[in-house]
């Protein structure tokens, strides 16, 4: 009686296993750096009892005119860009979910005249008096694709878990010596051309040259390196290979921030550029990066002895603070 409130899978158990599955992967996947034996045999039980296995599986929450994808319905706030980061992975390796994913900078006359019709990503922690800057003002950086803009808010599903994932958690799985079936190469692969299909990108030989692409990444204008020296091209050391394929997770777990800022606290892939500039207030040393959100000071007012208590757990209650999984305390 409740299938037609279900607004990913209409009360399909099946695929809820699945999902469950493919979470419990990821749960695991998390803990791996600092409790393996766990992690393993979580995550081993998870494939077995069967996660996702296409991207006919994956999570994705249906919107409407009622319940609309609050992505798309901020996209107009023109509050955000596309980063550096971004800017140096897609468009250095030429990547074909460009276009899917943000879309030309609108540019204009004048300074932004040379600005139009270009992909460009912005540096994070930029002051006010460098954004006003043409290279980084708003008219001359990518806002996010067309599938993410307001006109398809009711329309444009929202992305909970996909296959993509779950072929990258079976890559790391892999490199990590866990009796998984198929090589690390292999999932990397199925990862890469699962994201491309469910970004519409079906063309195979088009996924096939990405894949023994040997273009690297750009380096953003005003910036002093790549975010990365690795093609997409799979490497035959392990080093490089869990920095592709912490590359190309990020990339495929796209838009979901909280899950790619997941990442990078765990594996530090990618190698994002340092912001621009450090608040002074904070405790986060320049050259390092937000690692959690700390409490509020209603939190603290409403249960002081509580939030003491945690802090000491945590080793502290800074932004600096690594969480628990991420090599915190």
């Amino acid at each position: 009686s409740f299938d037609n409130k279900d607004v990913i899978y209409n009360g399909n158990t099946a695929r809820w296993k699945a999902f469950a599955n493919s979470l419990r992967m990821r749960l695991a996947m998390r803990i791996s750096r600092v409790d393996a034996a766990r992690a393993r045999t979580e995550f081993l039980d998870a494939v077995q009892s069967g996660a996702f296995t296409a991207n006919d599986n994956n999570a994705l929450a249906r919107v409407n005119d009622f319940q609309r994808n609050a992505l798309n319905e901020i996209t107009d706030f023109n509050e955000f860009r596309m980063s550096a980061t971004s800017e140096s992975l897609l468009l250095g390796y030429n990547d074909p979910r460009l276009p899917e994913y943000f879309r030309p900078a609108v540019g204009g006359t004048g300074d932004d005249a040379a600005y139009t019709g270009r992909f460009n990503g912005t540096r994070n922690g930029l002051s006010p008096t460098q954004l006003a800057l043409p290279e980084n003002r708003n008219v001359n950086n990518s806002n996010v694709g067309p599938r993410f803009s307001r006109t398809n808010m009711a329309t444009n599903p929202r992305i909970v878990l996909t296959y993509a994932e779950t072929c990258f958690l079976m890559a790391e799985a892999a490199a990590n010596g866990w009796a998984v079936t198929g090589t690390a190469r292999e999932w990397y692969e199925k990862g890469v051309a699962a994201s491309m299909q469910q970004f519409g990108i079906t063309d195979a030989a088009r996924i096939t040259a990405y894949l023994n692409s040997t273009a690297v990444p750009s380096t953003p204008v005003g910036l002093e390196r790549p975010v990365s020296t690795l093609p997409v091209r799979f490497s035959a050391l392990e080093a490089e290979q869990r920095e592709q394929i912490g590359i190309q997770k990020w990339l495929a777990v796209y838009p979901d921030g909280f899950e790619g800022w997941s990442e990078f606290r765990r594996t530090g892939f990618p190698k994002f550029y340092p912001v621009a500039n450090y608040d002074p207030t904070s405790d986060v040393p320049a050259g390092g990066f937000i690692q959690r959100i700390p409490y509020t000071d209603q939190m603290r007012s409403f249960n002081v002895d509580g939030v003491r208590a945690a802090e000491t757990r945590m080793g502290g209650g800074g932004q600096s603070v690594r969480l628990w999984w991420a090599g915190g305390r």
